[in-house]
């Protein structure tokens, strides 16, 4: 059964892709049976027990985790908040079969191209000196079971030597690299133990030359300190080789704010975007530096997104798996998502929908990119799933915007 098709017009020219989101579930249960027959018992044990195999994806995608903690220790970071330290990197206990069998166990999770994007480096380095194999080896094993577009984001340096591996290991998986650089003048206040940007300018010369089309990560803008380097650090990303950028904000919590504060960081821009700081981390305001950047990019030649999932999906060539496009994030980009809806088969999603919820919807029907769900009265909230779980799901299964309302 295929999962996707393309269909042809006249002059070669490809309009739209038509999915099957039944093979992807079926996939889905046969890579299970495949890995757990591949694998011993306590290497089975140790994947459904691992935390990939419950963790809810995020509009960004499913997070992995190839490592714990980061051993660059940056000022601004949020991962001691999470748990994960600030000053040392081990690789992930799980292997490369063994997180993706941790993968294919998440309810959530759907294999293939047009399946869940994978987010890595989300609260660790996945290529510090340390871990870094454990990275390639995780690629790998994506690329030979799954095949899901896969994103990293990195601050280390990444050799020629190292930006060939990882084409070769992903083995024509798409992958989006970014490489985070958030100041040039305070890197060695903010980020003293991670490579200099310098060096990061060279990793996407590196990835670029290697047949990739690796990404600045802007992220997060630091008021007072990021605003003031815009025109600086684009143009040299740009000049580096770098596709596009992806622009994000500030996270802050109390022990970010006395990290930065102590590192002698003017924090006046900081303190006035922000509310009541606690130990939770909070979005600084940012949406005037967003726009800023947005417009500096565009000037020096950058695809500018102000999200994750929008460079995935155009460095994937699929449609995005968060349905930006349905959104204040669409930045109209070539990707061209709003036009490129994948063709389902309505009796396919009634088939899912009643498999995943366990009941059958009393009506299912589509108007404009957007995919009315309803359901019997008191089911709208399993219907949507732990923390918008499902959702999250039915819209990477069919690339449309998800309505649930009860009769």
């Amino acid at each position: 059964m295929e999962i996707s098709s393309r269909d042809s017009y006249e002059g070669g020219i490809v309009k739209t892709e038509v999915i099957n989101p039944i093979a992807m579930l079926h996939l889905k249960a046969e890579l299970v049976k495949e890995l757990r027959r591949n694998l011993g018992r306590k290497s089975v044990k140790k994947a459904v027990n691992d935390g990939h195999a419950r963790r809810p994806p995020r509009p960004c995608g499913i997070t992995i985790h190839t490592a714990h903690g980061c051993a660059y220790g940056c000022l601004y970071c949020y991962i001691a908040e999470m748990g994960e330290p600030l000053d040392r990197t081990s690789p992930y206990e799980l292997s490369g079969e063994e997180v993706t069998l941790a993968l294919l166990e998440n309810p959530w999770f759907v294999p293939g191209r047009y399946g869940t994007f994978i987010a890595i480096g989300s609260i660790t380095e996945p290529f510090h000196p340390k871990v870094a194999e454990r990275t390639l080896e995780y690629i790998r094993a994506f690329s030979k079971y799954l095949g899901n577009p896969i994103q990293f984001s990195t601050k280390s340096y990444i050799s020629r030597d190292l930006a060939d591996r990882i084409v070769d290991v992903a083995d024509g998986t798409p992958i989006c690299p970014l490489i985070t650089i958030v100041t040039i003048k305070h890197a060695r206040n903010l980020e003293k133990h991670a490579p200099s940007p310098d060096k990061r300018f060279e990793s996407i010369s590196n990835l670029r030359d290697a047949g990739l089309k690796p990404f600045l990560f802007l992220r997060p803008i630091i008021p007072g300190v990021t605003d003031q380097e815009f025109e600086e650090i684009l143009g040299r990303a740009k000049d580096a080789g770098a596709e596009g950028v992806i622009i994000g904000t500030l996270r802050v919590s109390q022990k970010i704010i006395e990290r930065m504060y102590a590192s002698g960081i003017d924090m006046k821009q900081i303190r006035m975007r922000v509310g009541r700081v606690e130990r939770r981390q909070v979005y600084i305001r940012g949406e005037d530096l967003k726009r800023r950047a947005l417009k500096v990019s565009q000037e020096v030649g950058l695809l500018a997104y102000k999200s994750a999932c929008c460079a995935n999906a155009y460095t994937a060539n699929v449609t995005c798996a968060n349905v930006c496009w349905m959104s204040n994030f669409c930045v109209n980009c070539p990707n061209d998502c709003r036009n490129r809806i994948p063709q389902i088969k309505l009796s396919d999603v009634e088939w899912v929908l009643e498999r995943i919820l366990d009941f059958r919807p009393i009506d299912v029907e589509e108007r404009e990119g957007t995919l009315r769900i309803v359901v019997p009265p008191g089911l709208r909230k399993k219907t949507v799933g732990w923390q918008g779980a499902n959702v999250l799901m039915f819209k990477t299964l069919f690339r449309r915007a998800i309505r649930v309302e009860e009769q």
